[in-house]
């Protein structure tokens, strides 16, 4: 190349450095002007102007080094904001943070932790999970984003993602805690949230150890932090301690409204007072000075507490008078409703249950169902509605004339079904001494279920079983789904197998699960009863401790169900979740086989649920609200028992779904509400999901195996349990037909030990005519 040309070569690229540069420049000086006209609208206080001034920022390709228009899309926020139009720019700085090209651009700190909050919001879990570790990096003196990191992967179980773990959310603790103490006063509300975390899982030394010694210094972080500590002590059942935090905490603080309701609260909930009239005094006197409570959410719990104990103790008139008054007020749904209130009020939830209360006697009443249309069909509890374990009875419309049914007791649930069997209107029966007449409103039918219980694979030699104990699965719930043909999978398990109902006395989960894993009769004297008997109490929805929990320390443990079967070539692992206060052996644990004893390595904790599924149940479509968890901690549970399951490596397999019994507490109200539901409720849509999730574990099931599907106790209300416990069984070895009586639910473990062929001396309590001669 010539000398010449090379230097035309030459000026040829500083002519387009220069040219580029330039353009960079006038770019710049654009950008800047922009900023300026709308940061400076801002400034001189004219919000107006600099949103109407940016509003053509949407359309432009902003990448992470155009800084001008960054700041003002920045200004253009908060111009949002001073203009009353918060929820715009919280949308909007969402939606610039979560672009490609501004894949690490961090706003100011308030407005990137609004934009966290709100991609949370959106189901932008990851992203949001991205966006605060990347600001924590950027103002690592502020506190809004390790803690908003924690909430977001602890909530969306996002502590491992693509990963199965044991326990996803104690690895999270761990990872949190670490990192709480490396960053000391830089995250003074991390703490707080571990602590929070820590009581959910009933952890209570845990919440206790991270919350440390000393309240922080600001006076609004002092009041959550004597929150969390009072709820540990409580958990941990010291009532003198209790007493000694509220105490502290007055001190530090003063005495105030609020303090009266927390006082009130953590020793009601604790049953750490030595009688319900007490709590009562306590609670009401918290309801006396609720005008001083800002929260809202505190009044309410302080009210709806006060409901149900005064429902407790039977004092009916004023739980009414006292829930129409919040009603009034709040307008919010209790996990308590109207017509429970009225039911326990008629005695129908007496410790004798139903039949004792004069139900079977009670005067019927004519009812008459209007709307109907040919080709209907009525589903109905059956005439004599004493027996929580009788199936419903299906009416043409013809047959729908005439009816008489018991004018009190038991919610009695019925749905209209059209010719193509499915759901156009739901509802409860009122509780009435006058003939009722029920106007059907007809809605959108609901889709026919799309799955059934697959026929077993061949045979393998290798006879499993698979023990599903749904927590607080009623009989009455139960048949009414599969008479409306929303279960087919247990309908059809229910056609082909056993079925029937077991007698669980004291009807309490710990006192269920006592009985199944330490089969046998108790054999260390008085202790050993007393402990138990604590263990039943424990487990009361409105107790939540064992009053006697150190004779743990003293009583000898002997061999269980799990041991017993492991102690010879077989192998069980324990999927009770026997989580927070409740004793049933260590979770995920391998016994066998020849007595060893192995961890789980595939336990999913919980997870979202998936498009598939929501394909195949579109009632997960919905809003599920606050009861989302339940769905995910159930998804979870069956995508672990599916995936032992699929391994085929152990023997017997006992697992729990503990949610079903907490969105029982919480939604049951919702089914007494006399008339018609205006959706499905959600108890009974989670219903569903557990009938759609066993088909699918019908998919791992062969010839050899047997499935027990099982309930710990059932439910009167919202409020207390029932001790007519479900089961449903088959196998190869299992008698067909609907099981006579009530057998004692102890009989269980007996009957799984004579499957997988482990000879014991457990009692059967008559379960063993289940099965055919080996």
């Amino acid at each position: 190349m010539s000398w010449q040309r090379a230097r035309w070569v030459v000026l040829g690229a500083v002519i387009v450095a220069l040219i580029w540069t330039v353009r960079g420049s006038v770019a710049r000086l654009q950008q800047a002007r922009v900023s300026g006209a709308v940061c400076g609208a801002l400034e001189r206080q004219d919000p107006a102007a600099a949103v109407e001034g940016s509003a053509h920022l949407a359309g432009l390709d902003v990448g992470v080094k155009d800084r001008g228009l960054l700041e003002a899309i920045e200004c253009r926020c908060l111009a949002l904001v001073a203009s009353g139009d918060g929820g715009s720019c919280v949308r909007e700085i969402a939606d610039w943070t979560n672009r490609e090209s501004l894949s690490t651009w961090v706003p100011q700190p308030v407005l990137a932790a609004a934009a966290i909050d709100e991609l949370e919001q959106v189901g932008r879990f990851q992203r949001a999970v991205e966006l605060a570790q990347l600001a924590a990096s950027a103002y690592p003196s502020s506190t809004l984003f390790h803690s908003r990191e924690f909430r977001v992967r602890s909530n969306r179980n996002l502590a491992n993602p693509g990963e199965a773990r044991s326990d996803p959310m104690a690895e999270l603790l761990v990872e949190f805690e670490a990192r709480a103490q490396r960053l000391g006063d830089q995250s003074a509300d991390l703490p707080l949230l571990l602590a929070d975390r820590y009581a959910e899982r009933s952890q209570w030394s845990d919440a206790l150890r991270v919350l440390g010694d000393q309240p922080p210094g600001d006076a609004a972080v002092q009041k959550e932090w004597f929150t969390l500590l009072t709820r540990a002590i409580a958990g941990l059942g010291d009532p003198g301690a209790l007493r000694r935090a509220f105490d502290r905490w007055e001190s530090a603080l003063g005495g105030s409204a609020e303090l009266t309701a927390h006082r009130a609260l953590q020793f009601s909930r604790s049953n750490l007072l030595p009688t319900l009239e007490i709590g009562i005094a306590q609670l009401s006197a918290a309801l006396r000075v609720e005008s001083a409570v800002p929260d809202q959410m505190l009044r309410v719990a302080v009210r709806s507490r006060l409901i149900r104990s005064l429902v407790i103790a039977e004092r009916f008139e004023e739980a009414l008078a006292l829930f129409d008054d919040t009603q009034a007020q709040y307008g919010l749904e209790l996990t308590i409703s109207r017509s429970e209130i009225e039911r326990a009020a008629l005695g129908e939830f007496s410790d004798e249950g139903p039949s004792a209360s004069g139900l079977a006697s009670a005067p019927r009443v004519a009812i008459e169902f209007t709307g109907l249309e040919v080709g209907d069909r009525l589903v109905l509890p059956p005439s004599d509605w004493t027996d929580p374990s009788a199936p419903f009875v299906e009416l043409s419309r013809a047959q729908a004339l005439g009816l008489r049914r018991p004018g009190s007791g038991p919610p009695q649930w019925w749905a209209v079904l059209d010719q193509q069997g499915l759901v156009v209107a739901e509802g409860s029966l009122p509780l009435a001494r006058a003939p009722v007449r029920v106007d059907v409103n007809r809605r959108e039918p609901e889709s026919k279920a799309a799955w059934r219980m697959p026929a077993a694979g061949p045979a393998d030699g290798r006879g499993r079983v698979l023990q599903l104990i749904l927590d607080s699965a009623d009989w009455r719930i139960l048949q009414f789904m599969v008479a409306s043909g929303r279960m087919p999978a247990l309908e059809g398990l229910m056609a082909t197998g056993a079925s029937g109902s077991l007698l669980s006395e004291p009807a309490y989960t710990a006192a269920a699960l006592q009985s199944l894993i330490q089969p046998g009769e108790a054999s260390f004297g008085v202790l050993q009863l007393v402990y138990e008997l604590g263990g039943e109490i424990e487990a009361l929805n409105f107790v939540g401790r064992n009053p006697v929990s150190g004779l743990e320390m003293v009583i000898p443990q002997r061999p269980g169900l799990f041991e017993t079967v492991g102690a010879g070539s077989l192998s069980a692992v324990n999927l009770l979740r026997s989580t927070g206060s409740l004793r049933a052996g260590r979770n995920a644990t391998i016994s066998g086989p020849r007595g060893g004893v192995s961890r789980l390595s595939s336990n999913v904790g919980s997870r979202e649920l998936s498009l598939a599924e929501v394909a195949s149940l579109p009632q997960l479509g919905r809003e599920l609200g606050n009861f989302r968890v339940h769905f995910e901690e159930a998804a979870g549970d069956f995508d672990t028992v599916q995936s032992v399951l699929a391994a085929n490596q152990i023997d017997f397999i006992s697992a729990r779904v503990a949610a079903l019994d907490l969105i029982t507490h919480s939604a049951f109200g919702e089914l007494t509400e006399m008339g018609q539901f205006d959706a499905t409720p959600l108890l009974l849509v989670y219903y569903q999901y557990l009938d759609f999730r066993i088909a699918q574990l019908g998919d791992e099931l062969d010839e050899d195996d047997t499935l027990i599907v099982m309930s710990d106790h059932g439910a009167r209300s919202s409020l207390e349990h029932d001790p007519v416990a479900v089961l449903v069984m088959t196998g190869p070895r299992v008698r067909s037909g609907l099981l006579e009586g009530r057998p004692a639910l102890a009989g269980v473990s007996r009957l799984v030990a004579e499957v997988l062929s482990v000879e014991t001396e457990w009692p059967d309590t008559d379960l063993l005519r289940l099965l055919e001669p080996n």
